[in-house]
């Protein structure tokens, strides 16, 4: 293998569902998987943005987790990998974390006990409060493989209910993925 890797920039369809700033070209992330990884290998891209790395790493026979935060950015990998593969599990974790930098001090010198909670003196601890919380369904069409359509609902029966009402019928979708998002104020 050469010091110099001659890939040529992304192709167009590629950015078919659209385009992350900073996408990579599906080739030179392929390569780098070959290179230093093995067939059954974990990969993991805390930054996924666009998905390639995932894609990649499906293309490849790897297993990829990939983070991301935005939805804009979420959605145009999934509508990347169904349009690769027929089966995608996707899993979504919450992430608690305080905007609150001068709440408490991370000093533990003068703590008794390590295990001690992140509070001001004498105060009780905070509870995380729950500010929005959301279910989208996404249906997977069958013939392109994109997200056909996207609701707010609370129940998968509520979902089917407005996907038929825009005269969509079962048969139209290959599959449904589910996302929650909950927003905690601690």
């Amino acid at each position: 293998m050469k010091s110099v890797w001659e890939i040529k920039p992304l192709e167009k369809w590629e950015k078919k569902f659209g385009k992350h700033p900073t996408q990579k070209p599906v080739a030179l992330l392929e390569r780098i998987l070959l290179a230093f990884t093995n067939p059954g290998d974990l990969v993991l891209d805390p930054f996924s943005g666009s998905g390639t790395t995932a894609l990649a790493a499906l293309r490849t026979r790897r297993t990829a987790v990939g983070l991301e935060l935005s939805y804009e950015f979420l959605s145009l990998t999934v509508q990347r990998l169904t349009s690769e593969i027929v089966r995608v599990a996707l899993f979504l974790t919450t992430i608690q974390f305080s905007l609150d930098l001068t709440g408490y001090s991370v000093d533990r010198s003068d703590r008794a006990d390590a295990t001690q909670t992140h509070t001001q003196p004498g105060s009780m601890p905070l509870e995380p409060k729950l500010v929005q919380q959301e279910c989208r369904f996404h249906f997977i069409g069958r013939h392109n493989c994109a997200v056909l359509f996207s609701v707010l609902a609370s129940t998968l029966d509520e979902a089917l209910q407005k996907f038929h009402s825009q005269g969509h019928h079962d048969s139209d979708a290959l599959f449904i993925i589910k996302t929650e998002t909950q927003v905690f104020l601690a």
